[in-house]
């Protein structure tokens, strides 16, 4: 597990053993969902401008999705989806203040919800907060510390303290997940190849390829199977 980030860039070296990090990962996930629980869910109404304000942002309207939410500064949503989406919203349209406000309500009231926590950095970082932003990586990393976008996000926190060598650390380790995406998408190219599809298994062979480290082993396999594709796409 990586090790936490500590304030003025100094590190600690992690204290969990394997089994105790699972149990606490574990008890933090249904936390989440006792949590969710004891919000009664989404009502109807709420579900479908939930689903409808989701729709907007997807599109990138997220001004119209905040107005679909129905929620202002002090948004009353019990629905942590719903507040998660807002904030994310408030986010994207340069209101990194608005969308703090929220996430830490949410982070304060589920411990290790690790998406709102990512957001919550990223808000922290966009108002120049640097040590509000180490703190909550530190928690965050503590139990979620493989996650490549809290690698990311320290990355972008060195760069921000001028800590350039630990900055590249930060982004080589992110970086080192690639061949895991890479995967996934050698299997869609797979897929696709069976049923005959060779354009789209071209395209997933190719993000695939996009994702490879250039010392990967997958890389020369790769190759052939993209010969055999486009020879059956030739054909």
């Amino acid at each position: 597990m990586i090790p936490p980030y500590k304030k003025h860039g100094s590190m600690r070296s992690s204290v969990h053993e394997p089994m105790t990090a699972s149990i606490l990962a574990t008890v933090l996930y249904v936390g989440i969902l006792i949590a969710s629980c004891r919000s009664g869910g989404m009502g109807e109404d709420e579900l479908e401008a939930y689903k409808g304000a989701k729709a907007h942002y997807l599109r990138g309207e997220y001004a119209e999705a905040i107005q679909k939410l129905g929620a202002g500064d002090r948004p009353s949503r019990e629905s942590h989806q719903a507040l998660l989406l807002l904030a994310k919203c408030h986010f994207m349209i340069g209101a990194p203040d608005k969308a703090e406000r929220i996430l830490v309500s949410l982070t304060e009231r589920i411990r290790g919800y690790a998406d709102a926590q990512i957001w919550l950095v990223r808000s922290y970082l966009a108002l120049g907060r640097l040590d509000d932003s180490g703190r909550e990586l530190e928690r965050a990393l503590e139990f979620n510390g493989d996650d490549p976008r809290l690698l990311q996000l320290m990355a972008e926190l060195s760069e921000a303290r001028g800590k350039g060598r630990d900055a590249i650390d930060f982004y080589s380790r992110a970086a080192s997940f690639g061949d895991e995406l890479a995967r996934v998408e050698l299997s869609l190219s797979l897929i696709y190849t069976r049923f005959g599809q060779g354009e789209r298994a071209l395209f997933h062979l190719g993000r695939s390829r996009a994702f490879l480290s250039p010392e990967s082993v997958l890389s020369r396999p790769l190759s052939k199977l993209e010969e055999r594709i486009r020879k059956g796409v030739s054909q």
